[in-house]
């Protein structure tokens, strides 16, 4: 996969000249909920590069959120570039052995990196895996975040700070580490000089997926819970979301 260059010096953003970019790559290796509130960012994203193809690479179960997403060329799972989340999600032993072997610098030439005009990495607070993944992936322009990172913590390798993989990247201070994400994006955005009004969540459904929900919730008002979460630490418990549905005090049914 080759990049192609067209070089333009009519367009600045931060001082930066901007490419005219033909390939962009949108890594979003996170779990579902942030590429939830991340989905109506693309929109904007198309309609600042209306020509250029972009890729969306985000995790195996994610996938689906974006299949049918008008905004980008295709969608792809981020196991491409790190096999050890193929091999821990089918239990096999040696995962972890595989993981930090593509630590190693000599592992980068096992894996056919990709080559683009721009890769954006929107993560506010990108781990080790994501930024070296990103460092690796051939782009002349790389964009992400940078500044204080929730985990970064010690670094293994130098070479993956943010001020080293990306190109120009917005910077997250202390203070807003736990800003809302919708801001963050918004601050996130305008760095770059992309253009938006609102960035609300999107999906896009197809005719079975409105059948579906149609028999599932046959009101035109329903709330929605979604009780899950990624990490142990982030779940409630059932008696927590007993007391939050009480308190809403209303009338609506609820899906769980």
């Amino acid at each position: 996969m080759s990049a192609i260059y067209d070089f333009c010096a009519d367009h600045k953003v931060n001082n930066m000249t901007e490419c005219g970019f033909k390939r962009v790559l949108l890594f979003r290796p996170d779990n579902i909920g942030d590429c939830v509130l991340f989905s109506g960012t693309l929109k904007w994203i198309r309609r600042r590069w209306p020509d250029a193809h972009i890729d969306l690479m985000v995790q195996p179960h994610a996938m689906n959120l974006f299949e049918l997403c008008p905004h980008v060329d295709r969608v792809l799972s981020v196991e491409r570039l790190m096999p050890w989340l193929w091999m821990q999600r089918r239990g096999w032993k040696g995962a972890w052995l595989t993981e930090r072997m593509f630590e190693k610098e000599w592992a980068k030439h096992l894996l056919p990196y990709p080559a683009y005009d721009l890769v954006i990495c929107p993560v506010s607070a990108p781990a080790e895996q994501c930024l070296d993944v990103v460092r690796r992936i051939h782009a002349p322009e790389k964009w992400g975040c940078g500044g204080f990172q929730l985990n970064a913590g010690k670094l293994k390798n130098e070479d993956n700070r943010p001020e080293k993989v990306f190109t120009d990247y917005y910077i997250n201070t202390e203070a807003e580490a736990w800003q809302n994400e919708f801001v963050r994006t918004g601050n996130f955005l305008k760095k770059f000089g992309i253009d938006f009004s609102d960035i609300n969540p999107e999906f896009w459904l197809s005719r079975e997926d409105h059948e579906y929900a149609e028999r599932i919730m046959p009101r035109d008002e329903t709330i929605g819970l979604f009780v899950g979460g990624f990490h142990s630490w982030r779940r409630w418990s059932a008696e927590k979301w007993k007391s939050l549905i009480f308190q809403m005090d209303s009338q609506l049914p609820v899906v769980i």
